[in-house]
């Protein structure tokens, strides 16, 4: 009776080890994790504490959850547009706004295709729904095209936020809808 009341209960021990290390291989994924890709109406990031309304038409290509730490950049989100030119696109980098760099040098730098943006005049300070913000300015020629890039920043406690609108000179639809979203932004908190 003894050896099998201990078979037993070495059955269950056997039982609750292999049971334990099953959830513990399932709760411990440390990759990251990005939010499913949805193209809606409204972009809200409660993380960030932003909304603001998607132009239709408009394909969400990425996002990401907003880390608590922030080593260079991280893009957010990032949509991309059908126009009646080539398309444009428009995502929203974060950066930690302890890092010592220039932003108006950093976006007139190798990005996007180009290996230098010219900037069209300088940094200017702007207000969005009364938040402040610097718009920048740039232009580059791609694929023998002239493409433009807007920037605008926003700092907001430990971050830096810069939407980032990229569109052939000639889209001017681009531009509006993008001017569209850039007003509608809130910042919560």
């Amino acid at each position: 009776m003894a050896f099998a009341e201990s078979r037993e209960s070495m059955a269950r021990s056997f039982a609750t080890v292999i049971a334990s290390l099953a959830l513990l291989v399932v709760g411990c994924d440390s990759r990251p994790s990005a939010p499913a890709l949805r193209d809606t109406a409204v972009y809200t990031n409660e993380d960030a504490g932003l909304k603001f309304l998607v132009p239709t038409g408009w394909t969400c290509s990425a996002s990401a959850v907003l880390p608590t730490q922030i080593e260079r950049e991280i893009v957010l989100a990032q949509w991309r547009m059908r126009t009646p030119v080539q398309g444009a696109s428009v995502e929203i980098l974060c950066f930690d706004k302890e890092q010592p760099f220039d932003l108006h040098r950093y976006h007139s730098g190798p990005s996007h295709g180009s290996k230098q943006w010219s900037s069209q005049k300088d940094p200017t300070e702007i207000k969005v729904n009364g938040n402040s913000a610097t718009r920048m300015t740039y232009v580059a020629e791609i694929s023998g095209t002239e493409m433009r890039k807007h920037v605008v920043c926003f700092r907001r406690g430990l971050r830096v936020f810069s939407f980032i609108g990229l569109f052939y000179e000639s889209d001017e639809k681009a531009e509006q809808q993008l001017q569209r979203a850039l007003d509608s932004i809130q910042w919560q908190g």
